[in-house]
């Protein structure tokens, strides 16, 4: 898991609607995480973790996740069976089908998956970098898929409307 950027692909709605929200933010202190926003951080991390050891997210099934208190600190994945102290998020069922549909999309193209991949955006706006959580090169047409993934209940998000997705495609 990567850090944010100042001018973060994840807040470019906000500064798009309100470009006077960076200088007005930067005098706020950093909101806490919530509960929700950590249980996406513990399914980003089954997704990362899935992608990498080429496994179903099944395979973590009913184990935990405990995120670190230090930024930048992978977190934990704990067996039950082998930790009597669970503390962190269950990779519940729910969580378990979620991350599989993200995972079954970003690989059906077939190509070569990168995942976690920190993109420069600096030819756009300096100091402005962003984390595409999988990238998928496809050759020998050299197609590229870019794939965020969405965890939680809420609004929807499509990618014609997702302001997020369409920077990272300038970073790829």
């Amino acid at each position: 898991m990567t850090a944010h950027a100042k001018l973060s692909p994840s807040a470019a709605a906000r500064r798009i609607s309100c470009p006077g929200s960076v200088r007005l933010c930067e005098s706020l202190p950093k909101p806490p995480s919530t509960f929700y926003s950590d249980e996406g951080t513990a399914a980003h991390a089954l997704g990362e973790r899935c992608l990498i050891e080429k496994c179903d997210a099944e395979r973590y099934a009913n184990w935990w996740i405990k995120l670190s208190d230090k930024w930048g600190e992978s977190p934990a994945f704990l067996n039950p069976t082998t930790c009597r102290n669970l503390e962190g998020f269950e990779v519940d069922g729910e969580m378990v089908e979620s991350v599989q549909m993200y995972l079954d999309a970003v690989r059906a193209p077939g190509g070569k998956i990168i995942p976690e991949q920190r993109l420069s955006l600096e030819h756009v706006v300096q100091g402005m970098f962003g984390t595409a959580d999988a990238q998928v090169l496809c050759e020998p047409d050299e197609t590229l898929w870019i794939w965020d993934l969405k965890y939680g209940q809420g609004l929807a998000v499509h990618p014609e409307e997702n302001e997020q997705a369409m920077i990272y495609s300038l970073g790829s």
